[in-house]
């Protein structure tokens, strides 16, 4: 039911949709580790926010269960090269959460 009502959020023409974001900005949503925690979220958030600012060192960089991200989980033998895929969105390595896109066209993508 998380997903139920979410808009797209996003449209770029012939290239893909996205879409998992229950605020509907694009600046939100939780992976399941996230809502399981809720009670550790918030300082979780909240170092997260500071590492990407850079006020921590990465020796010190908060863990992915802290902060409700889950890990890439890449294939080398799925190339993003078909209309249709369904792929997570996130903000570098290792920071998935609950928003995802999909493919609009196959080619040069």
């Amino acid at each position: 039911k998380y997903y139920n009502n979410n808009l797209i959020f996003l449209v770029e023409k012939n290239f893909l949709i996205q879409s998992g974001d229950p605020t509907g900005t694009g600046k939100g949503g939780r992976s399941i580790f996230g809502i399981l925690n809720e009670k550790s979220i918030g300082n979780g958030e909240k170092e997260a926010q500071n590492f990407k600012r850079g006020s921590q060192s990465p020796k010190h960089a908060p863990s992915m269960k802290t902060v409700g991200y889950f890990e890439d989980e890449i294939r080398p033998d799925i190339e993003l090269n078909k209309k249709g895929l369904l792929c997570m969105a996130n903000t570098g390595p290792n920071t998935n959460t609950s928003q995802f896109f999909v493919t609009l066209r196959g080619d040069d993508l």
